[in-house]
């Protein structure tokens, strides 16, 4: 699908719906809630999935259907913060022997590590509403889910 990402509803119901388009009423609902931990995380993925489930689920977006997306954010979280570990003790850069036994000087390649899973992160931090731009873009109904209905019957529509 080319073009800019669907909103989910409950974003556009939350932003007050500014487009003032047709909503999708009866878009999937997945209860709201903690998905268990998958099996075959390291014990230092287990550690960032739980503080992430814990604080996702604060802030009222996380539900059972997130727990790939949750899966998959510690996978790149972990594996940032494993390469961004060595880069700080071992340093940006090595030497090496040329072939005429030259010394050059590379970009140690955990660094690169580093900053593809950083983008990764980012991307699924901006998905759940955990960067500060993500959350100037909706504003959290206090209420639930009767705050949710009685939006989506109001005057949104």
């Amino acid at each position: 699908m080319a073009g800019r990402r669907p909103k989910p509803t409950t974003l556009k119901i939350l932003e007050g719906n500014p487009g003032h388009r047709r909503l999708n009423l009866q878009e999937p609902k997945p209860p709201k809630g903690v998905p268990a931990c998958p099996i075959g995380l390291n014990e230092k993925s287990q550690e960032a999935y739980a503080a992430l489930a814990a604080q996702l689920n604060a802030m009222g977006v996380l539900t059972d259907a997130d727990s790939t997306a949750l899966e998959l954010l510690t996978g790149a979280l972990t594996e940032y913060r494993a390469a961004r570990d060595v880069v700080q003790t071992e340093g940006a850069t090595y030497s090496c022997r040329t072939k005429n036994n030259g010394l050059m000087t590379r970009i140690r390649p955990e660094v690169r590590i580093a900053e593809s899973a950083m983008k990764r992160v980012m991307a699924i931090l901006t998905e759940f509403g955990m960067t500060p731009a993500a959350r100037t873009k909706v504003t959290a109904a206090a209420t639930g889910e009767d705050a949710e209905q009685k939006a989506m019957f109001g005057d949104v529509c």
